[in-house]
């Protein structure tokens, strides 16, 4: 199961006491993937969603605030199989301007494309709000030990309007989560990237279980990713010290070939013995050895290389 449906799967496992809440939660879902309709003279809506859970989850709400029974058809949308649920009836039109989504005045009925304040006037209807627009237009993407490389963590909610993805936005930035905005495909994308911030999105819309998932996600890839960091240095210290070993040799090699390592003093004499007779002892274990300090053993093989260097 991927993250975003364990996410939905867990927010839909409960529901709201509060009518207001209800309210607010099925605003946003609506704002993020419903449509309006019109039928026989009445206006109506619909809403699509490829979760079942999360067409029961509305269709409670719009039950338990409006009585009004929605009409299930399923469609195959690009090899995904799609729920659609469509309400029209007498109270759907009153639905919709209490729900902030159209608004009746003297020029006639217009749709508000802002997110209406009444129905984020408390806290927990804010929260409720974000949660409706997760449940509607979210995705969240986390690494996982099978998926790419360079998959990050990200979070998004996608709208059909900037003035509602604008208005979004600063809900979010009123618990302080800044999240970017930009345009993709003709739609707009809100969204982070930071794991902390999706931690506490993740808290603020009620999915905890999985927010201390992906706190445990981000340990485990920390201590992988320093675990990798210290096997690289590791590879690069033994690599550096095979290179210098085999430098090392060289210039005894060539020593030997021209003056003969005889016509060295004993302590070069010694060192070029004790190299030779192994080549992967590091300096530490070659100072063990001789008794002398490895600084000493480092001054003693640049030495060997001048004399090297000279001779050949």
């Amino acid at each position: 199961m991927n993250f975003t449906k364990r996410i939905k799967e867990e927010l839909t496992g409960e529901t709201f006491q509060s009518s207001c809440c209800k309210a607010a939660c099925l605003s946003a879902f609506l704002r993020t993937s419903g449509s309006i309709l019109t039928r026989g003279g009445l206006i109506g809506f619909s809403f699509f969603t490829e979760n079942e859970k999360v067409a029961g989850f509305f269709n409670k709400i719009i039950k338990d605030l409006y009585g009004i029974d929605g009409v299930y058809s399923g469609k195959n949308s690009g090899g995904k199989d799609k729920i659609t649920c469509e309400y029209v009836g007498e109270n759907t039109f009153g639905a919709l301007i209490e729900l902030g989504i159209l608004v009746a005045g003297e020029n006639g009925v217009g749709v508000e494309m802002g997110v209406d304040k009444y129905l984020i006037e408390t806290e927990c209807c804010k929260r409720a709000y974000v949660c409706g627009a997760f449940l509607g237009g979210g995705s969240c993407t986390i690494p996982n030990e099978k998926a790419a490389k360079n998959t990050g963590y990200h979070l998004e909610f996608v709208f059909s309007y900037y003035e509602t993805a604008h208005a979004f936005s600063e809900l979010l930035a009123e618990f302080d989560i800044i999240a970017k905005l930009i345009e993709r495909k003709k739609s707009f994308v809100v969204y982070v990237k930071s794991n902390e911030e999706i931690q506490e999105i993740l808290t603020l819309i009620g999915a905890e279980k999985c927010s201390l998932a992906l706190a445990e996600t981000v340990i485990i890839k920390d201590y992988s990713n320093n675990a990798n960091r210290k096997s690289n240095c590791d590879l690069g210290n033994i690599n550096k010290q095979i290179e210098a070993a085999e430098r090392q040799i060289a210039a005894i090699n060539a020593i030997k070939e021209t003056i003969g390592l005889e016509a060295l003093k004993k302590e070069l004499f010694d060192v070029c013995e004790l190299r030779l007779s192994d080549e992967f002892l590091t300096l530490e274990e070659m100072s063990e050895k001789l008794g002398v300090s490895k600084s000493c053993v480092n001054h003693r093989m640049r030495k060997i290389i001048e004399i090297a260097n000279s001779v050949s």
